[in-house]
């Protein structure tokens, strides 16, 4: 960015920091508009049974499982038996087929831990006893029924870690989303600003930048003028 540009952003700072403020504060309503969620965490762990497997292709066999079953989480057959578990999980989500599974992604989120035959399951909801309830309906489920979605009963599927709830809620995340909007605003604010500078703005810059290098000459020919004891014209054409 040269000197020209750099000169438009000072000039226009009011308007790039109103245009900021203004993009936090709408990121900032958007953040509280949003449910705040607790989160509850399992982790599950597959163990294959299969005896004509070394400990590595056991780990990866077990590691594909995890990734079938980290799919068939989300799916509305596994969401009704978590439902339907008896650990007293409310069924608010919608009736609608498609709403409701996406209502139900939304509530739940896996990830697979490379090379360790691990399964991490993250359980979002508003309620803070709710989010641990789901938890550990659906350890209950990936234990008991785990092997049926998967299609081999010499697989076992255990539970290694209890339900871990957060104390407040991590969804969502304020900090993150107001550095964000911080960013998004300054992007906005600076694109906005330079695109709607004028050329004839720029001239007057320049016009400007003129004018205070004429004045910074003329107050370097001052003192010499004084010491000299000749005028600014005569200094000037020497």
């Amino acid at each position: 960015m040269n000197l020209d540009y750099l000169e438009i952003l000072k000039r226009k700072a009011r308007t790039i920091a109103l245009i900021i403020c203004l993009v936090i504060v709408l990121g900032l309503v958007i953040t509280v508009a949003q449910p705040f969620k607790y989160r509850s965490t399992i982790q599950v762990l597959v163990i294959e049974h299969q005896l004509n497997l070394d400990a590595y292709t056991a780990i990866r066999a077990a590691e594909r499982m995890n990734n079938n079953l980290s799919h068939i989480i989300y799916t509305n057959s596994f969401m009704d038996k978590v439902l339907q578990a008896g650990f007293n999980v409310q069924d608010n989500l919608p009736s609608d087929s498609l709403a409701r599974k996406k209502a139900w992604g939304k509530t739940i989120q896996t990830y697979v831990v490379p090379e360790t035959g691990i399964l991490k399951v993250d359980v979002y909801h508003p309620s803070r006893k709710q989010a641990e309830a789901m938890a550990h309906s659906i350890a209950y489920v990936l234990a008991t029924a785990g092997s049926e979605y998967i299609g081999s009963q010499s697989v076992t599927i255990k539970t290694i870690d209890q339900p871990i709830t957060s104390l407040r809620p991590v969804k969502p995340n304020i900090a993150l989303n107001l550095m964000a909007s911080l960013a998004l605003g300054i992007l906005i604010a600076m694109g906005y600003v330079l695109l709607r500078f004028k050329e004839e703005d720029l001239a007057e810059v320049k016009a400007q930048e003129k004018v205070k290098v004429d004045w910074q000459e003329e107050r370097e020919k001052i003192p010499v003028a004084v010491e000299t004891g000749v005028s600014l014209e005569e200094v000037e054409e020497s």
